[in-house]
This record gives C-alpha cells, structure tokens and sequence, in this order.
C-alpha cells in the first residue's frame, strides 16, 4: 500500500518561512530571537525597513536588468527558430525611426527612500531612477543589442 505525498506549493512554504521569522523577531517577547527589545520598537524598526524596500540589496540590479530579461523572454517564447529569434528581434526594434520621434515612458515614484526631509526627491535619487529609464529605453530601441554581442556602458 502506498501513501501519495502531497506537496505544498512552494510559494506557501516562503510565506510559511516568512511568517515564522517575523514570529519569531516581532512576536511576544517570551518567544522571540530578541527578548530584550521592547515589542514596539521592533514594530517600528520593521515598519522602517518595509518603507525602504526599493533601497534593499540587490533591487537596483532588478531594476535595471527586468526589460533585458523581458526581451529575453518575450524572444524565447514568441518564436521557434534561432534564425526567427533574430528576426523578430530586429522587427520590434525601432533603429529606422526617427530618432526625434522616439518616446519611451518610464513611470516610477519618490519612495520615503528617495525623498528628503521636504518630501522632494534627492539628488541622489535621480540616478537610480535613470538608470532604470535608460536602461528600458534602449531595450525599446534596440532590443537586439545583447544578442548582437554589442556593449552598452
């Protein structure tokens, strides 16, 4: 007799891990990892860190590399052949437009990150945010520009 093995799906196990780690830090403070900190200061200091998550590790490469991996992806599965990628990927691109004509609309946000302490967006900021426009620009323009084996700086 055999007994089938039912697996959770693996986005509820991440949760599950998620929900008893923050148990585990933010919880009552007979069970928590840090019993000595009061519970509202681990609330708050929670809290700051969830406000700050585009500044996370890692997040600014996500970023600026997801129309990459859209194009990417899009070329994968949109077409069968080597030969058809290729070519589809120089049909989407606009390199015979005029280039005064080109418009590509990034839309983002000043996070509580990226703001200073009159609410306007730092100095600082302006960079990650172009990087990422920059960044979709050229894979709207020229998307074939990684399978060509070209650089961009």
């Amino acid at each position: 007799m055999s007994t089938a093995v039912t697996q959770r799906p693996y986005k509820d196990m991440v949760v599950e891990r998620v929900k008893s780690l923050l148990y585990a830090l933010i919880g009552p403070s007979d069970k928590s990892l840090l019993p000595f900190v009061p519970r509202p200061i681990k609330l708050l200091v929670a809290f700051v860190f969830l406000l700050n998550w585009r500044s996370w590790p890692f997040l600014w490469h996500i970023r600026v590399w997801t129309p990459v991996f859209h194009i990417k992806w899009d070329a994968l599965f949109k077409t069968k052949t080597l030969a058809a990628r290729k070519r589809w990927v120089t049909e989407v691109s606009c390199v015979n437009a005029d280039p005064f004509e080109v418009v590509s609309t990034t839309k983002c946000y000043a996070g509580v990150d990226d703001c200073d302490y009159n609410l306007h967006l730092s100095n600082s900021s302006y960079a990650k945010s172009l990087d990422a426009a920059r960044m979709r620009t050229a894979m709207e323009i020229f998307p074939a520009i990684f399978g060509d084996g070209a650089w961009m700086p």
